[in-house]
């Protein structure tokens, strides 16, 4: 596909709905109708968006849905519907029963572009729940851009942006349960990754109460010069912004990090886990 000169993005901030398949995906139908009248290409949602976040293991393993079960036929007819691609968080269990927390993106004809399954997981809650992702996000190609994901905590990992960096993408999206007091991830490091690997980031965050997690909100569209360029406070919010090419092009030529680096002076990064 020919490289397009922008791409209009939108988020959707959201409050929560655990254990509602039904009642997220009719929140879902409505942002998709709302985003396609503004003409918004590619809709991102918050971490495990249909479902809820905070569950035990037996409401997960009870909920949870085949990588093309019946929420990947229900988003792909919103998809087809609205002309729309969606990039969504949900619980996804394997055929030998495995849940992983994953992100699957959708394009505007309902076909399955990627499914990335969540690699760094968050404590507790994540361990509790779910089999950790073996492999980071493929980079794939929606209306001209190369587009990779990444879930919540991931992000917080700096070679995780920078793999997807070095390898094409130009707009990572990140569906995320980001939770009080950690607002500094969507303030601060968001925009740093976006800075310092010349790309566009989608941070998509819930907001609200999930019995007894506080989700911030804050969710973001960061511009590869580190500027901001759509931002929420703690309400539920369907965000825009149009990411230009031109502006991708003019961050990589003033600050070229992905062509500066020297790795022969990494290769030794993965001998020094402590």
């Amino acid at each position: 596909m020919d490289k397009t000169d922008s791409l209009i993005i939108g988020q959707s901030q959201q409050m929560p709905l655990p254990m509602d398949v039904e009642g997220n995906l009719k929140q879902l139908a409505n942002s998709a109708g709302q985003c396609a009248d503004w003409g918004v290409q590619l809709l991102v949602l918050p971490e495990m968006s249909l479902t809820g976040y905070n569950l035990t293991p037996q409401e997960v393993c009870e909920i949870a849905d085949p990588v093309d079960g019946f929420v990947f036929d229900s988003i792909a007819m919103l998809c087809q519907k609205h002309n729309i691609a969606i990039a969504y968080g949900y619980a996804e269990k394997d055929a030998s029963g495995q849940i992983f927390n994953s992100a699957q993106l959708i394009d505007h004809t309902g076909i399955s572009l990627l499914n990335y399954r969540k690699t760094h997981l968050w404590g507790q809650l994540d361990r509790t729940l779910f089999t950790a992702g073996a492999e980071l996000s493929p980079i794939v190609t929606v209306r001209g851009w190369k587009i990779g994901a990444a879930i919540c905590y991931d992000a917080e990992f700096p070679e995780v942006l920078r793999h997807l960096a070095v390898h094409g993408a130009e707009l990572v999206v990140i569906p995320t349960g980001l939770m009080s007091p950690w607002t500094a991830v969507a303030e601060q490091v968001i925009p740093v990754r976006a800075y310092e690997n010349r790309l566009y980031i989608a941070y998509t965050n819930y907001c609200g109460e999930e019995r007894d997690l506080s989700y911030v909100g804050h969710s973001c569209i960061a511009a590869p010069d580190g500027h901001i360029l759509a931002s929420a406070k703690s309400q539920p919010i369907l965000l825009t912004a149009t990411l230009t090419r031109a502006k991708l092009e003019s961050a990589r030529h003033e600050l070229p990090y992905l062509t500066e680096r020297r790795p022969e002076l990494y290769l030794t990064l993965h001998d020094s886990k402590r």
